[in-house]
């Protein structure tokens, strides 16, 4: 028994050290689908704005609810601007696209610097990539 002196405190060290690791994975995980759901939401918002943009000359015209593509992606991009924090940390441009004149697709995407586990892994991080879309429409 003499020359186990020590050995529980070897066991504390390494249980304590992989504690640490897996809270700092947990952590580093909450923080990165917070972030997530932070940039959906300026997504979703951007895309609604878009689709309000409707080209009011077609509609007066013929009655079909038709998408100005310019003023369209000027308001998705003005409500990314508008949210301040996010539009710093978006690492790509944001793409907004309008398919078939109806239709506004935002994509935006960022980095995420993990915080604990760098200590394991220098410069790891997460790209974190959001897709919205909305559909023009008129309520009658």
């Amino acid at each position: 028994m003499s020359g186990e002196r020590g050995s529980t405190t070897l066991w504390i060290l390494a249980l304590s050290l992989a504690l640490m690791m897996v809270g700092g994975i947990s952590l580093d995980l909450w923080r990165a689908l917070a972030a997530h759901r932070e940039l959906a939401a300026v997504a979703d918002a951007a895309a609604v704005a878009a689709s309000s943009a409707i080209d009011t000359d077609v509609y007066r015209n013929d009655g079909a609810v038709v998408l100005d593509e310019r003023l369209a992606r000027d308001m998705a991009l003005a409500q990314i601007a508008a949210e301040g924090d996010v539009a710093v940390a978006l690492t790509v441009p944001p793409v907004v696209t309008v398919d078939g004149g109806v239709t506004v697709n935002v994509t935006l995407e960022r980095g995420f610097d993990l915080t604990l586990l760098a200590l394991a892994a220098p410069g790891a991080g997460l790209q974190i990539r959001v897709e919205a879309s909305a559909d023009a429409n008129i309520l009658r």
